[in-house]
């Protein structure tokens, strides 16, 4: 039993289901934001980077498809050998 003069010590709180908010969690919060931010800085970059690598293979396909087209002419209708240009020199640079 308690003897009057001695004191009992204090009580535990309960251990609550939620953690207290600590300079941790806001950090852990700041952290997770910025990440977020950086996810949808890098969608906006790899969708900019599709945009230009379509445009950029349209752009080599019809200098394919020019040099295609002036080989098989050369085929067809043939010019003389000591005015031809040698097919592909120069033709594909962009």
């Amino acid at each position: 039993m308690h003897e009057p003069g001695n004191a009992r010590p204090p009580k535990r709180p309960a251990p609550s289901s939620a953690p207290p908010r600590t300079d941790l969690t806001q950090a852990m919060a700041d952290v997770n934001q910025a990440l977020l931010a950086m996810r949808d800085a890098l969608t906006q970059l790899s969708l900019a980077l599709k945009d230009w690598q379509f445009d950029h293979d349209l752009s080599r396909r019809a200098n394919a498809h020019d040099i295609t087209r002036g080989l098989l002419a050369n085929l067809v209708h043939p010019t003389r050998p000591d005015t031809a240009k040698p097919p592909g020199i120069n033709t594909l640079r962009s």
